[in-house]
């Protein structure tokens, strides 16, 4: 099994609700599918509350501690049924949603650099309908840094990518490793 993460980050001017909203309509209108989603009511993650509909309350999901969406997707990356998990992150001045992609047969398996041209084209589609600080691609990773610290944040991620409004002229840093967390970047 496989896991690979797309970082989504936003300050706090935006909408968490309402961001996380367009995420998953757009997961959804691209053969996307919600299994269920959950909330923890308190800060130390021992009260959870979990839906097994695709109605998603996400104005719950945005105002509590920690949440997270299960979704199966088919026929992206151009692979069948990918688990997703968006996992909601909150920070006290900024948040982001992980989404976090199992992979389960690495026969299916795509070549570590065609993942990262899909990961990177995924996140310029996800501009699109959301407009997040920066975004970042990377093994098993999470939100860290606020979207203000751009040197420390373009030096933890295998790729950080920081879209600019116009069309295509995102500025996307590659460090030293592939989102496999091991293997060189030559």
């Amino acid at each position: 099994m496989y896991d690979y993460n797309i970082g989504l980050v936003y300050d706090n001017s935006c909408c968490k609700a309402q961001e996380l909203k367009k995420i998953v309509d757009y997961l959804n209108d691209n053969t996307g599918s919600v299994m269920y989603s959950k909330v923890s009511l308190d800060v130390d993650g021992d009260e959870w509350v979990e839906s097994h509909f695709s109605k998603i309350d996400y104005t719950m999901l945005a105002n509590n501690f920690y949440g997270e969406i299960q979704l199966i997707c088919k026929k992206l990356f151009d692979t069948n049924d990918i688990s997703l998990t968006i996992y909601i992150q909150s920070e006290e001045t900024y948040f982001g949603f992980v989404l976090s992609f199992e992979f389960k047969n690495e026969k299916k398996l795509l070549l570590i650099d065609k993942l990262e041209e899909e990961f990177i084209n995924l996140v310029l589609e996800f501009y699109r309908c959301s407009k997040f600080n920066y975004a970042f691609c990377d093994h098993d990773s999470e939100l860290e840094i606020h979207p203000m610290k751009k040197e420390e944040i373009n030096q933890l991620y295998s790729i950080v990518i920081w879209p600019n409004n116009k069309k295509d002229l995102s500025k996307i840093v590659k460090n030293n490793w592939k989102i496999d967390g091991i293997t060189p970047r030559l």
